[in-house]
């Protein structure tokens, strides 16, 4: 596993026993510095890997809110980390990373990061949390943009998914969704299908929803001191919901 301090934390490179998951995108690793946020060029610098967080103003295309521009997929996965260390023990190893995406006179969101490894079998957990540090509610956005590559994706790879329904972003993509679950060769003239899948769980909670970011309110400083507790995003169901929202990765987000 490969984390890239300087692109918040983000995993560039993913194997298992000698064997690639994960996509690396043709513009390979870029600095921070050569960001930018206008229109689509967030791919100019679209590491890709096995994680690109997106968000924390924004996911998905750009667009204007509130008099605010917002860019391709925020800007969260374009920030060096303020700072990164790491520690273990017998079980496992555990790498933290402290991202700030703020500004003055507007949002000062705080993202921590743990990613924990498993000295004991092929697993690792993300483990995020979101924190408002100013003094106002703020609207948070927040994608796992997880990116699979050859080999574990070929055209011999099947998606398994209990989903309850499958939406399509456009009617490209709904020409082939009777085989969203497979992947096909590479197609250079074909383009992409993009859609949605919400599943429900066994036991009736939210499932994975891949495809969709979650869009909450953040309260400020100002807004938790009232509360007398930590900041909360109300209304998400918790901690269980935020769960569903991404795509199975642990985000800890205060009840």
């Amino acid at each position: 596993m490969t984390l890239c301090p300087d692109r918040n934390g983000d995993i560039t490179r993913l194997l298992c026993n000698g064997t690639n998951l994960s996509y690396f995108s043709p513009c390979g690793y870029v600095a921070p510095a050569y960001y930018d946020k206008t229109g689509n060029n967030w791919l100019q610098s679209f590491t890709a890997g096995f994680l690109t967080t997106c968000g924390l103003q924004a996911v998905g295309s750009p667009c204007v809110d509130e008099g605010e521009e917002l860019p391709l997929h925020g800007s969260i996965a374009n920030l060096p980390a303020e700072r990164s260390y790491w520690e273990e023990d017998d079980a496992s190893i555990r790498i933290h990373t402290l991202t700030r995406d703020e500004v003055i006179f507007g949002r000062k969101l705080t993202l921590k990061r743990v990613i924990e490894v498993s000295k004991e079998e092929n697993s690792f957990t993300i483990s995020d949390e979101i924190q408002n540090t100013g003094d106002r509610r703020e609207p948070v956005e927040i994608l796992y943009h997880m990116n699979m590559g050859y080999p574990l994706l070929d055209e011999e790879s099947v998606v398994s998914i209990p989903s309850a329904e499958v939406v399509v972003r456009d009617d490209h993509a709904a020409e082939d969704i009777a085989h969203w679950m497979h992947m096909e060769k590479p197609d250079y003239f074909r383009c992409e299908g993009t859609g949605r899948l919400c599943g429900v769980e066994d036991d009736g909670h939210p499932g994975l929803c891949a495809g969709t970011g979650m869009r909450q309110l953040l309260p400020g400083r100002a807004g938790r001191d009232a509360q007398d507790g930590d900041a909360e995003i109300p209304g998400a169901g918790g901690e269980e919901a935020v769960q569903g929202a991404c795509g199975g990765a642990v985000v800890a987000v205060p009840n």
